[in-house]
């Protein structure tokens, strides 16, 4: 029986194609980090339709008639914490890209913008569930007829999470420790 050659991988593997990758990844941080606050900016303050499902989801009522733009700002100021903070640990991870594309992934201002980004994503899930309970107390106050209720949202989903941008905070403090002993032996050598 004829085995077929294995595939060849040194063009995915050459670093034209891995530099092309990191300018990708990086342009993508990018954007991800402007559109963040933008998209946050158009879900509260733009057309009903887009803060319809939100709001369905912490008041359960169909007519939103209430919703005016001062309640629209309050709300946009609350989830705004999360969006800034993603904004900024795009950023921060579009810097590590940034230094990969240019042969210095394993440079200082790379690890520290990774490092940056991974102790954000932990910020993120441990902000979320408050940012959660405040728009929905908020919302609650505002809204006319009962009110005064809080919704917390804290599942298995936002313990993996958890889990997740701990591994993302591990490796980076892996890495910088990595790159402290490779100073160091090119200090002594």
């Amino acid at each position: 029986m004829n085995n077929p050659a294995p595939p060849d991988l040194s063009d995915f593997a050459s670093p034209s194609t891995g530099h092309r990758l990191a300018w990708f990844l990086a342009g993508l941080c990018a954007l991800g980090a402007v559109a963040s606050p933008v998209l946050n900016l158009v879900v509260w303050l733009g057309p009903e339709a887009l803060h319809a499902q939100p709001l369905q989801r912490f008041t359960g009522q169909a007519d939103m008639s209430w919703f005016d733009f001062p309640i629209a700002l309050g709300a946009t100021a609350i989830t705004s914490v999360n969006a800034l903070l993603l904004a900024y640990g795009l950023w921060r991870l579009r810097g590590f890209f940034i230094c990969s594309a240019t042969d210095r992934a394993f440079s200082i201002p790379a690890l520290t913008g990774f490092r940056a980004f991974a102790w954000i994503l932990v910020s993120l899930v441990i902000v979320r569930p408050f940012e959660l309970a405040a728009l929905s107390a908020f919302l609650s106050w505002c809204e006319p007829g009962e009110g005064g209720s809080v919704i917390v949202d804290l599942g298995t989903q936002d313990l993996a999470m958890l889990f997740f941008a701990l591994v993302f905070v591990s490796v980076a403090h892996v890495l910088q420790q990595a790159v402290r002993q490779r100073d160091e032996l090119d200090a002594f050598v």
